[in-house]
């Protein structure tokens, strides 16, 4: 039972200064995001997924290539399926040119069918270059009269940088798995999402006088949040863009624009149905992965941050726990809304076939119209509620003693009867939460800088010494400097030594889980500021303090006994179960 009382427990009304000033609880996001447990276990769901997702592309090997994910919302009928035949015929084109120039002496037949693996291909022509690097290294030992130190380390360092821009040019010619594509354009649209929230309001000179009004050229004022148009939805210029390409745009492209997805002119029907069910099989296994990760990840950072807003001391343990039992409300929640969209939807078609009545047809759907637009007023209401109160779903099936119904309810509720608040609150929890991860990246930088700084003056202490084949100092051969704009640089792994290899091996392991953190942090401030929000919305419309946690009983396998759950779902008796 919970006893112990961290806010103020008397219902408010929205009139008094507590509950407009009651935003100030999103501040404790931060802090609650920090600890330990959550930060973990967020870090974990991550790796979980990242494992997964390098699963699919080690299956299905390199499809993307550079733009296709961006050119996916192109408003011409048919102009993506174009793009992405067009490019796998340029692909084979310059794999062919690629491995004559570097993958020598192969026999003609083993390069034509090389041409069509891409995945081999890559590694033919990394091969061919780095046996050409070994061979201008060897050239430049042999010259006469020998070169210089500093000449043999400033010679080796442009040959390595040429390998290492030969070895991209390779890469972005074959291309890159699905996941890493996909991976690759999220992380970039979130950190264009960091940069418009940070700059919401832009001044940028008119490039030329409007042909209607005359107006000689001058300052145009734009705010970052919406598009000025309908057509510029899905650049990234806009907060709204970054966030429906990074929710909308790449889910789609996975399940419907991926190239295993497009048919090409050269594909029979049976061989196309095959490979469209393998990816489909192959997405779909890797999506439940993700929504098994996400929910019970999702579900125990929601269950800690309200036991920690009701003045609970809680430990990650049962709410792990907590989050397996209520799993299947989880995973039903948002199935609810959808099921009732499809459903009213195909009500709505098999109506609508009336109108192919020859004659009379046209007449009768005029007559019925209006159950037309009711339905679609039903699917309006329960979109928009979905999307405003989807944040809300984890957070009121980690608080109260509810099932899926319930919490689509609640949500859709709280949005409907506060949508004002709950727009500000989610305005409030984004720009604090990117004030905050932009604090972190640049914590983060600090260390690595102190942590370069302090091995570079240790390893060059008894005399700088350089790497076998890339003409740097030994750090910066397997760890490069870091940047603010990109924490791990970089490295060229052709030119390392065997030992310089492994230990850039070791020491980027240790970078990329740091640096991780930062997606982690992304990943739990999303749960703890979507219940504190929900928690705030449940207290201004139902006048429930943040102490009234439901006590759920918990299964024996689980949790062992359970207590006894009184009206309203609080314990009467015993202490909170998880």
């Amino acid at each position: 039972m919970v006893t112990k009382e961290a806010v103020v427990t008397k219902p408010t009304n929205s009139g008094t200064v507590e509950s407009l000033l009651d935003f100030r609880y999103l501040f404790r996001a931060f802090r609650l995001t920090i600890t330990p447990g959550i930060w973990i276990l967020a870090l974990l769901s991550l790796v979980i997924i990242y494992t997964a997702g390098r699963g699919v592309d080690l299956l299905w090997g390199p499809q993307v290539l550079p733009g296709e994910i961006s050119a996916f919302h192109n408003p011409v009928r048919g102009a993506y399926r174009e793009m992405i035949n067009q490019d796998r015929l340029n692909r084979q084109a310059a794999l062919a040119e690629m491995l004559q120039d570097y993958a020598t002496p192969l026999h003609s037949k083993v390069i034509a069918a090389l041409e069509k693996d891409p995945a081999a291909a890559y590694g033919a022509i990394v091969a061919g270059l780095q046996r050409r690097f070994y061979r201008r290294l060897s050239a430049l030992t042999k010259q006469t009269p020998p070169p210089t130190a500093r000449g043999l380390h400033r010679s080796q360092r442009r040959l390595a940088m040429q390998l290492l821009s030969d070895v991209r040019q390779a890469r972005s010619t074959v291309g890159r798995g699905v996941f890493d594509a996909a991976m690759r354009y999220e992380l970039r649209e979130f950190h264009l999402l960091t940069f418009n929230v940070l700059n919401p309001l832009r001044i940028q000179p008119t490039s030329a006088a409007s042909a209607e009004s005359q107006a000689p050229p001058g300052l145009e004022v734009s705010l970052a949040m919406t598009p000025k148009e309908p057509s510029a939805a899905w650049q990234s210029n806009t907060v709204w863009g970054c966030l429906a390409n990074m929710f909308v745009t790449v889910p789609e492209w996975l399940l419907a624009g991926a190239p295993p997805m497009i048919a090409r002119p050269s594909d029979g029907g049976w061989h196309m149905a095959l490979v469209r069910s393998g990816y489909l099989l192959t997405m779909g296994i890797f999506l439940a992965i993700c929504a098994l990760t996400i929910i019970l990840a999702g579900g125990s950072i929601c269950r800690y941050t309200a036991l920690a807003l009701a003045g609970e001391d809680p430990s990650m343990g049962p709410c792990v726990r907590f989050a397996i039992s209520r799993f299947w409300f989880v995973l039903r929640a948002p199935l609810l809304p959808l099921a009732i969209v499809v459903m009213v939807g195909i009500v709505l078609v098999a109506i609508s076939q009336l109108g192919a009545i020859p004659f009379i047809g046209p007449i009768l759907l005029g007559i019925i119209f209006f159950v037309v637009l009711l339905g679609s007023f039903i699917i309006m209401l329960v979109v928009l509620g979905l999307v405003g109160g989807f944040n809300l779903i984890f957070p009121c099936l980690s608080v109260e003693a509810s099932d899926g119904f319930d919490a689509i309810s609640r949500s859709f509720s709280y949005v409907y009867n506060s949508p004002w608040r709950t727009a500000f609150y989610v305005l409030v929890s984004l720009f604090y939460g990117v004030i905050t991860w932009a604090f972190l990246l640049l914590a983060l930088y600090v260390l690595l800088s102190v942590a370069h700084i302090c091995a570079n003056i240790g390893m060059s202490f008894f005399g700088l010494e350089h790497g076998s084949y890339s003409g740097l100092t030994i750090l910066n051969t397997i760890w490069r400097s870091p940047h603010l704009e990109r924490l791990i640089a970089p490295i060229n792994w052709w030119a390392m030594g065997w030992s310089e290899w492994i230990a850039a091996m070791i020491i980027y392991f240790w970078l990329f889980l740091l640096v991780t953190l930062l997606g982690a942090y992304a990943v739990g401030y999303y749960f703890v500021s979507s219940t504190i929000m929900y928690l705030l919305l449940r207290r201004h419309v139902d006048g429930q303090p943040f102490s009234d946690i439901a006590a759920l009983p918990m299964p024996a396998a689980l949790n062992g006994p359970s207590s006894a759950v009184g009206p309203g779902g609080t314990a009467t008796e015993g202490p909170l179960p998880t």
